[in-house]
């Protein structure tokens, strides 16, 4: 089993919305990549409701069957536009994935 966390810090303001609305936009699209990729077995996103100066404001917290479906997941189509929304908003990203 192998997991995949990526930590963001967003933009004050970025595509015309403040960061709140950015932060809910994010969550609904990683949300819903859940029904779309069968070889995730969990996925949760998170809203920070901390905002200390080193804090990120928004995660994601994928688990996958095995190394090659983070492959199968990081090349989707649903995936690719997900980040494309991501490089729009944030200005930090920190990313981690390991076995499990």
């Amino acid at each position: 089993m192998t997991r995949k966390i990526v930590l963001y810090r967003l933009k004050p303001e970025a595509c015309g919305n403040a960061l709140s609305t950015n932060q809910l936009w994010a969550a609904e699209a990683f949300d819903n990549l859940k029904n779309i990729i069968p070889q995730i077995t969990r996925l949760e996103t998170g809203i920070n409701q901390n905002r200390l100066d080193w804090s990120s404001d928004f995660s994601i917290f994928v688990e996958f069957t095995s190394w090659e479906a983070i492959e199968i997941f990081d090349n989707h189509r649903a995936v690719r536009k997900a980040y494309e929304f991501m490089d729009k908003i944030s200005c930090e990203q920190r990313l981690v994935e390991f076995f499990v």
